[in-house]
């Protein structure tokens, strides 16, 4: 063997080991990056989602709550709605715009998109004006901005 020749042979073999190393750090990377976006999901799901258990004992504080407590706390109610047999029910509502996207997101553009999230909260009243049940409907991310805990008497 002349010495280009050994030269090549020698610069050969260190390209393999160097395409080898490659081949390996790339996959590392590739299953490093999925982890890492599994992991940036279940984060970003774990921080929206609202701690329900807190949520109904929050409102759950309510029941038996006089109406006027309630009132002094969330404000005037929004709609009032009297029930043939002598109940009322009261609702409060709330709308939150969401504004996600408008970036990056490597070489891949994400458009912005808006959307109004929704929440009603409506409150039973008896006729001694005592609040016995509660319900709540619309999008979960809005419920977390309307609830307010009882005050403890």
């Amino acid at each position: 063997m002349t010495g280009i020749t050994r030269y090549l042979f020698v610069a050969s073999k260190i390209e393999c080991i160097v395409c080898e190393i490659l081949k390996e750090e790339s996959q590392m990377l590739k299953k490093i990056g999925f982890f890492s976006l599994i992991s940036f999901i279940l984060l970003a799901v774990c921080s929206c989602t609202p701690n329900w258990t807190k949520i109904r004992s929050d409102m759950d504080s309510w029941n038996g709550a006089p109406a006027d407590e309630l009132y002094m706390s969330w404000g005037p109610p929004q709609g009032t709605q009297a029930l043939s047999n002598g109940n009322t029910i009261v609702s409060y509502s709330t709308a939150t715009n969401l504004s996600t996207g408008g970036y990056y997101a490597g070489n891949v553009w994400v458009p912005q998109d808006n959307s109004t999230l929704t929440c009603k909260v409506l409150f039973t009243i008896d006729k001694e004006e005592k609040i016995v049940n509660w319900s709540y409907s619309g999008n979960y991310g809005a419920i977390e901005k309307v609830v307010r805990p009882r005050a403890v008497q």
